[in-house]
């Protein structure tokens, strides 16, 4: 929660509408605004979130991706630049679904995760739970009417 509450707010009152101002468009959060004042929906992307996107994101960018690219190029810091800037951009492309806006904010919240991973000295759980409480306050604030 120590990561989840000021990145949240960060990317709230800071990074969507900064995007917004320089792209011209909202982020296309349609596919999630089903949880509007819906309890199953919102328990039902919780379960989803936690364990694909939390859980299964996490482990297949900054796990898998992340210690690919690092160990491919051999130096330390060069390899963990990399990686870090793949994994996000690639962690970015995969919600292109939310428009450029959305790709952007999620290319900054990737970045974000790389370095908690590597600051955490690798340790998995520390952006597993970080990701997991992010989309939890996320999503809590669609369901509530509050995200804007």
């Amino acid at each position: 929660m120590l990561i989840a509450i000021p990145y949240q707010a960060a990317s709230l009152f800071l990074f969507v509408p900064l995007i917004q101002s320089v792209t011209g468009s909202r982020i296309d959060l349609s596919e999630i605004t089903a949880l509007k004042a819906d309890w199953a929906n919102l328990a039902i992307a919780l379960l989803i979130s936690w364990t694909f996107a939390a859980f299964g994101e996490e482990i297949a960018y900054r796990s898998y991706l992340f210690r690919h690219f690092s160990d491919l190029f051999g130096n330390r810091w060069i390899g963990s630049g990399i990686g870090v800037l793949v994994c996000a951009a690639l962690f970015a492309a995969g919600h292109g679904y939310q428009g450029i806006g959305g790709v952007i904010e999620n290319f900054f919240f990737g970045l974000t995760m790389a370095l908690i991973f590597i600051f955490s000295k690798r340790n998995l759980w520390l952006p597993v739970i970080a990701h997991g409480f992010v989309d939890t306050i996320g999503f809590i604030l669609i369901f509530t009417g509050l995200y804007p």
